[in-house]
């Protein structure tokens, strides 16, 4: 199994606009400025806060409640991480 990059104190270079349960958007953008391995995007939701990057071909949530790192979730699209992570840390 892999090991991810906690991104709450260390974090790679941000871009924006990202992630939001608010409206379930993800921006176009942000897919495409993640791609390179080296960027993190904002996943915002009502319970939790996320850092999504990628790593190979796999999308990673670093998902943070309260300051404090509470997991990783994995998926092979941005659409797949927003469910995954909805359905374990929040209201999809």
């Amino acid at each position: 199994m892999p090991t991810y990059r906690c991104l709450h104190y260390e974090p790679l270079p941000e871009v924006e606009p990202g992630m939001t349960n608010f409206d379930h958007t993800i921006d176009d953008g942000m897919v495409e400025a993640i791609a390179d391995g080296e960027h993190m995007a904002e996943y915002a939701g009502w319970d939790f806060h996320a850092y999504v990057y990628l790593v190979g071909a796999v999308y990673v949530a670093d998902v943070h409640r309260y300051h404090a790192h509470v997991g990783f979730v994995t998926a092979d699209s941005p659409q797949e991480l927003m469910h995954e992570v909805s359905h374990e840390y929040g209201a999809a």
